[in-house]
């Protein structure tokens, strides 16, 4: 599915460059099949998945062409790829907008990111395309409040949400594949004002 098709169906949508982040040329773009056998490769790592609460002990590539194909059809997310110099190296979301909204009475989302090419781990890639996300989330597409949950045990994906401003609101249950622990989901949230209050600190601080 091309871009303007995809837009068709999740009104507001839009690809996103990143050129504030400078280690690499960053763009956000519409999810597509021909990712298939890239995405297969992320999932099919045990390292990257470990910490995801999803089954991906057998996936194929028929498989993940099914799931994008549904990623494509849902209109209750908004997805995007993350390419890294013209790669395809992980994917970011938005999704379960029609639940979160009902669960804050405004309209929210759920975000979700993955970085599956593990060279590229530490690199502040994640922060960046998160980053992007919530501008457009809060100036472009009338979101009112963003969650996310992550297992304790992902240390990298809490920094991540802390970093860009989200605070620690709950706890939910974990109904994932066994990790090897017991476990549970840590939720976190942010909300339009804070996001805008955390950008505003951050310009007055470059500014002194």
């Amino acid at each position: 599915m091309n871009y303007s098709s995809y837009q068709l169906t999740h009104p507001d949508f839009t690809e996103l460059e990143i050129p504030e982040y400078t280690a690499y040329k960053l763009r956000l773009v519409t999810p597509d099949i021909k990712y298939a056998k890239k995405s297969l490769d992320w999932v099919s790592d045990k390292e990257v998945g470990k910490y995801m609460g999803a089954d991906f002990s057998r996936v194929s590539l028929t498989g993940e062409e099914e799931r994008l194909k549904e990623i494509l059809n849902n209109t209750d997310a908004f997805n995007w790829i993350i390419e890294c110099d013209g790669e395809a190296v992980g994917n970011i979301n938005l999704s379960e907008i029609r639940e979160s909204s009902e669960e804050f009475g405004f309209r929210a989302g759920k975000l979700n990111y993955l970085i599956g090419d593990k060279k590229l781990w530490g690199k502040g890639i994640t922060s960046a395309a998160v980053g992007k996300v919530l501008n457009w989330a809060f100036d472009i597409a009338k979101f009112e409040v963003i969650k996310s949950r992550v297992l304790p045990q992902n240390k990298g994906s809490a920094a991540v949400l802390l970093k860009t401003g989200f605070e620690e609101y709950d706890r939910e249950d974990y109904d994932g594949p066994d990790v090897g622990v017991p476990t549970w989901y840590v939720a976190y949230k942010l909300t339009k004002d804070d996001w805008r209050n955390a950008v505003l600190a951050l310009s007055v601080n470059f500014l002194v």
